[in-house]
């Protein structure tokens, strides 16, 4: 909602499923989300900015719409160059479906669609208010589910993971 200098956002949560049958909407939905996300150049969708609200999925940070990189790519050998020219354009530039390559280098499946974990590095002020403060590198874990459909049953919630559903993505 805009208004005069400001505009409000609406908080949205994850929401369950009802049915199986709903799993397959919401899969059939990240399917036009996937092929949106490619025509208008949406990069930057991994499972952070993502979630289920029941059949939906929902785009929480979309600032990459119509992005183009900003930098030549660099790489060692022109094989390399070429390949990785070649993903920016195509649709695992979303960053919904995994790549291995990006897998590896975050320390598991990031993508939107399949992934919901990732070992990073954050900086930690520690002894804050002493005059011996300072700065530390402290590796994180971080998983979630946010972005995956799911049903509450007796058990706890049951994610349908997209492998079940690729027939209804592409």
């Amino acid at each position: 909602m805009e208004r005069d200098g400001y505009y409000w956002e609406r908080y949205i949560c994850h929401k369950e499923i009802q049915s199986i049958s709903e799993g397959k909407d919401f899969y059939i939905n990240m399917g036009r989300l996937l092929c949106i996300a490619y025509v208008l150049n949406i990069s930057d969708l991994h499972f952070e900015n993502l979630i289920a609200f029941g059949k939906k999925p929902v785009l929480v940070d979309v600032e990459t719409i119509w992005s183009i990189g900003a930098y030549p790519v660099m790489a060692a050998e022109d094989s390399t160059r070429i390949l990785i020219e070649k993903n920016y354009d195509s649709i695992l530039n979303t960053g919904l479906l995994p790549i291995s390559s990006l897998n590896q280098s975050f320390g598991g499946d990031t993508s939107g669609i399949l992934g919901g974990k990732f070992i990073g590095e954050v900086r930690d002020v520690v002894n804050l208010y002493r005059d011996d403060i300072h700065i530390e590198r402290k590796e994180i874990e971080k998983e979630t589910f946010n972005h995956l459909p799911f049903i509450k049953t007796k058990d706890g919630n049951k994610y349908l993971k997209a492998s079940e559903y690729l027939e209804y993505i592409f």
